[in-house]
């Protein structure tokens, strides 16, 4: 009886991962493949190029779709893929079944991965306060980077980042639109990108066409053009159209804003120029059309291509200004019962133009250069706009905005606006203009940054943390440092981070246009009096912001001076000794040396340095005249301008005092340096004792602006942490209650409105702080007597608790850190007696 044969066990079904199964063809499969498939074409088996060649092959060779490609690769959506129309391209395939997330990309597909660059090498800013204003802008962009992994606390902004030509740039949006929100906006961006020196104002704005162009062969704005911010005669760019002075019944503009900084006025010109060139060659052409094509792109959302295209010239209606609007329902045609009689023709190209006959798109887009008035009202009135342009007194008035006031008081700055209405009352509400506005403003931004040199290393700049990283390779320059700095460093730059980023952006900017501080920044081969400059202000009237401002204004120069400075604090007296300072001073000169005009000052402290390290000398135990002339020698080895900045010489103890009124008066006896000092009047007389009460010194007296409060308050009200409650704690009638009143209170104190804005907000209804707002006084003993009355009708252990931290904060002989002071209050002061006997 034979043996059956034994039961073969059942087949195993091959473990393949599906996405191995789409890579590589089974053997099979390969079989079924190769008669169809031409003699010049083999499946490639590499990991990542055989798919391709499958569908490929499959499709050529079967045009009709009959053969089964999900039983070829394994794969249905490929084998829906190849029911399509035999149009279809390979890559087309490929990036559509990686759509799946089923399939990897090849490695000539595989996205790069963004430039993470650090915020130092940022030096372009770009503001945009809508977001179709941000997608115009990031469509310009050459290169996007990373985000930032992190930002200062106090930053709360959210940036893109990218490159366009030789520039990194920071593209940001304010929280909401409004020249306080910019202003916010801008400090905190100056906390986190500290080297961007030049800012760009890019989106749309109001037309002014009652003022015909000054510089344009096109006459009046149009809806679409662009508007660049230029000094006109006297007048900047930018001017803040709603802060004056009545004079002779007549309102009289006095706040001018920073005007751009000179490569960008430069690259105007050249960018000017060149457009005409194009414009008038046999071929015409205009490089602000190649930029917006960036924003029809294929990458582009249908809905938002749509958005920036040109609207059509029928919809560029201008009506004189005593044309009444009538409103319509939305789908009705734009003003279609408005009196089409009272319609402007304008002149285009030469040519009369009826705004119904002509919907093509210009091959050339217009540029105005002109004056831009930035302010809190949005114009809806004709008649208001052409009375506020006449009020105004300012010629060329070309275009009114509501952020330019706020963004470049901060920086050098130049406002590009396109056109997307004429501040009247036709204006269309579904703003058929603004995506096109948005994007000509864009366009023009992008060319004026490629005809605008990078200052040399700009592209990627050497950083400070870098300069110094490479000092401390070098031991001997590690050490000299080391020896400047002990034993006790003063960490100037600290205190001047701290008081930059509490300033509020926009404020002290009446201080910088003062013609005796311009002056004195612009000196000349003047005498060393003329180089000294003594500001004095009262307690609280803001001398250290100030002298805050007057340093990043000194850093900002074109031709980049050295610059050192000082916070002198009466709780730091005991380190802030006259042969501490100039030690301290010499060290920031030196860190500031960082090319090859300097390399003499360095080299002259390095072996300076050694001698003194032979003879055991340490920088405490040196005479005071011994350091002064070692600064005198690094001063006189350096032909750059060199600045030192002095704040609060009154809180140093008296032979310090001294001392720097000796120091700075050698000093300034070289012609390449100038002196700026801060102080209470108290100290006025010990001034002119020293230098001579005949000799003609500058003297400056320091008062905090009325606009400068008013911002500051608006800026505090709008950080308001209640602002999300409801119901809501503020409303306007407040606000201006709190303006009016704390504006009046301070008569020159910057301190008083800060105290009493800050106690109002404690309330938490309208109601409270309108009672804490009727108790503010207009003076700071009163403020403080308030305060602390406030304070002592707590529970009593809250009262014990903040009276032992306000004794700890006032009489410590240095400045506590968070951490001290927490010890400290966790001491039980009878235990610790009782522990000492």
């Amino acid at each position: 009886m034979g043996s059956s044969p034994p039961n073969k066990p059942p087949k195993q079904p091959r473990k393949v991962s599906r996405i191995f199964t789409f890579l590589k063809p089974t053997k099979r499969e390969e079989r079924q493949l190769e008669p169809s498939m031409p003699e010049q074409q083999t499946v490639d088996k590499s990991e990542h190029g055989n798919i391709a060649t499958i569908v490929e092959a499959v499709l050529e060779s079967n045009p009709s779709g009959s053969r089964d490609v999900t039983k070829m690769t394994g794969s249905p959506e490929l084998g829906l893929l190849s029911q399509q129309s035999t149009g279809i391209s390979v890559k087309a395939v490929v990036d559509d079944a990686r759509d799946t997330s089923l399939l990897p990309s090849t490695n000539d597909e595989v996205e790069q991965p963004l430039r993470c660059l650090r915020p130092e090498e940022y030096t372009i800013g770009w503001l945009c306060p809508l977001e179709i204003e941000i997608r115009a802008a990031l469509a310009m962009l050459d290169e996007t980077h990373q985000s930032l992994k992190t930002q200062p606390s106090g930053d709360k902004n959210s940036y893109h980042l990218g490159r366009i030509g030789g520039h990194n740039v920071v593209i940001v949006r304010p929280y909401k639109t409004g020249n306080v929100s910019a202003a916010m906006t801008i400090t905190s961006m100056r906390t986190t990108f500290t080297r961007v020196g030049d800012l760009l104002l890019v989106g749309i704005g109001g037309g002014v066409p009652s003022t015909p162009s000054s510089d344009s062969a096109f006459g009046r704005v149009r809806l679409g053009d662009v508007v660049v911010g230029t000094r006109d005669d006297k007048v900047p760019g930018a001017i803040q159209y709603d802060n004056g002075k009545a004079v002779d019944g007549k309102f009289v503009c006095t706040d001018y804003l920073r005007d751009p900084s000179e490569r960008f006025q430069i690259a105007l010109q050249h960018l000017a120029l060149k457009r005409e060139e194009a414009l008038q060659a046999p071929r015409r052409s205009d490089p602000l059309q190649q930029n917006l094509q960036r924003l029809m792109a294929v990458h582009v959302q249908k809905r938002w291509r749509k958005k920036f295209g040109f609207p059509g010239r029928s919809k560029d209606l201008l009506f004189s200004s005593t044309s009444t609007h009538i409103e319509l329902a939305p789908k009705q045609p734009i003003c279609d019962k408005c009196d089409r009689g009272a319609l402007i023709k304008q002149k285009y190209d030469d040519d009369e133009y009826d705004p119904h006959d002509v919907e093509v798109q210009d091959d050339y887009i217009t540029v105005h250069r002109g004056i831009v008035a930035s302010g809190g009202v949005i114009f809806k009135d004709a008649a208001q706009r052409d009375a506020m342009v006449k009020n105004l007194g300012v010629k060329n008035i070309l275009c009114f905005d509501t952020e330019a006031a706020g963004a470049v008081m901060g920086l050098p700055g130049l406002v590009i606006r396109g056109i997307s209405d004429y501040c009247d009352a036709h204006k269309p509400k579904e703003d058929v203009w603004h995506g096109y506005a948005a994007a000509t403003a864009a366009a023009y931004a992008r060319q004026l940054l490629l005809y605008t040199p990078a200052m040399s290393g700009e592209y990627i700049p050497k950083s400070f943390v870098e300069t110094y990283q490479e000092d401390v390779a070098n031991k001997d320059l590690s050490a000299l440092y080391k020896w400047l700095d002990l034993p006790h460093p003063l960490n100037a730059s600290n205190q001047h981070k701290f008081l930059r980023e509490e300033r509020v952006n926009g404020t002290g900017y009446h201080f910088l246009r003062n013609t005796q501080f311009t002056k004195w920044m612009d000196f000349g081969d003047v005498d060393w009096a003329e180089r000294l400059l003594f500001c004095f202000g009262e307690p609280g009237a803001g001398k250290s912001f100030i002298c805050s401002l007057v340093i990043d204004e000194l850093h900002d120069r074109s031709d980049k001076p050295l610059i050192a400075y000082m916070y002198c604090n009466y709780r730091e007296r005991r380190k802030q000794n006259i042969v501490a300072i100039l030690g301290n001073l010499i060290l920031q000169l030196l860190r500031a040396c960082d090319d090859s005009s300097t390399d003499s000052v360095r080299h002259y402290m390095l072996e300076w340095h050694k001698l003194q390290r032979r003879k055991y000398v340490k920088l405490e135990s040196m005479m005071f005249t011994d350091v002064l002339l070692v600064l005198w020698e690094v001063l006189t080895r350096t032909s750059k301008r060199v600045f030192f900045c002095v704040d609060a010489l009154d809180e140093c103890d008296h032979e310090t005092q001294i001392g720097l009124l000796k120091a700075l008066t050698t000093v300034v006896q070289a012609s390449n340096v100038a002196i700026f000092v801060t102080s209470r009047p108290t100290l006025r007389q010990l001034v002119l004792n020293h230098f001579g009460v005949g000799r003609s010194l500058n003297f400056l007296q320091l008062r905090a602006a009325r606009e400068d409060i008013e911002l500051y308050v608006n800026v505090r009200i709008d950080a308001d942490p209640l602002k999300g409650y409801n119901p809501r704690p503020m409303d306007d009638n407040l606000r201006m209650e709190i303006l009016e009143k704390l504006v009046s209170n301070a008569e020159g104190i910057f301190l008083l409105p800060a105290l009493q804005i800050a106690s109002i907000l404690e309330g938490v209804n309208i109601r409270q702080r309108r009672k804490l707002l009727k108790e503010t006084s207009n003076t700071l003993t009163d403020t403080f007597t308030i305060m602390m009355e406030r304070v002592k009708s707590q529970n009593p252990q809250l009262v014990a608790l903040a009276t032992q931290t306000l004794q700890w904060l006032t009489l410590g002989r240095e400045i506590l850190k968070v951490e001290d002071l927490q010890n400290a209050l966790a001491i039980d002061s009878k235990l610790s007696r009782s522990c000492r006997c």
